[in-house]
């Protein structure tokens, strides 16, 4: 990002692509109007042989631009349009620096914390109503593999970074929103932490005893996924709940052949 010139950013990895050439274009049209800090837009998975013709969000701008930002990001949460990856954002390159905004320094996972700031600090949001981003999914991929003992610790490390400014916040409508975004990568980083101990118990174990200081998270179920798992919760109680969330990791991974 410090090498960066334009007034905007994207993060493409490089075996993706955009899904419309012109693209670009309508975006940086979008931005002449709203000067947005965060402009986010759709994506779809793919594989390497995989071919799509329809490129059409169904989530609609409106639902974001000359929104306040808490409530646009409220949408996008209740929609299930808000991702943790970066590649589906356009960030405003002076946004980043007055705020100091930067990856976390860990080996993957990273893109969970350099969201969770774009939350915090961005005033100014907007949308664009297209699945502009194909991810790619080759057996090279990250989610093509079951994780290691160093990423599951990587990602606890972005959580408990992410959750320590939570009380500081003051304004209760954005800390809904924060929370409502950090339910679901934590969520899913108990399924991975549970799932580890088949490669390490120890790392397991310990871990996931000290995710629980934030299983209140549990309990913001904007997100369609948790909150059937707040159900799970709420009558099993923290470690049942892990238990089935580690199970449910595990089928995904065979389903995925992995």
């Amino acid at each position: 990002m410090a090498l960066a010139k334009g007034d905007y950013i994207l993060f493409p990895d490089s075996d993706d692509y955009f899904t419309t050439l012109k693209g670009l274009e309508e975006i940086a049209t979008l931005l002449d109007e709203s000067h947005a800090d965060v402009l986010f837009f759709d994506c779809i998975e793919v594989t390497e042989k995989e071919v799509q013709h329809n490129f059409d969000s169904n989530f609609r701008r409106e639902n974001v631009f000359s929104r306040s930002a808490n409530k646009g990001l409220e949408n996008m949460i209740k929609a299930n349009k808000l991702t943790r990856s970066a590649w589906t954002k356009v960030v405003n390159r002076d946004f980043l620096l007055q705020n100091c905004i930067k990856f976390p320094e860990v080996s993957q996972t990273e893109d969970t914390g350099f969201t969770a700031d774009l939350i915090f600090y961005a005033k100014t949001l907007d949308w664009y109503e297209k699945k502009f981003y194909a991810y790619v999914k080759h057996d090279e991929s990250i989610t093509a593999k079951r994780l290691s003992t160093q990423v599951v610790k990587d990602s606890e490390k972005v959580i408990s970074y992410a959750m320590a400014r939570v009380k500081d916040m003051e304004d209760l409508k954005q800390k809904n929103v924060y929370l409502s975004y950090m339910a679901y990568p934590y969520m899913v980083l108990l399924g991975q932490a549970k799932e580890l101990a088949k490669r390490d118990k120890e790392t397991s174990k310990q871990v996931i005893k000290n995710l629980k200081e934030y299983s209140h998270l549990l309990n913001y179920d904007w997100t369609p996924r948790v909150s059937m798992i707040r159900k799970f919760y709420s009558i099993f109680g923290y470690y049942l709940t892990v238990v089935i969330l580690g199970k449910a990791m595990d089928r995904i991974y065979k389903r995925k052949g992995i």
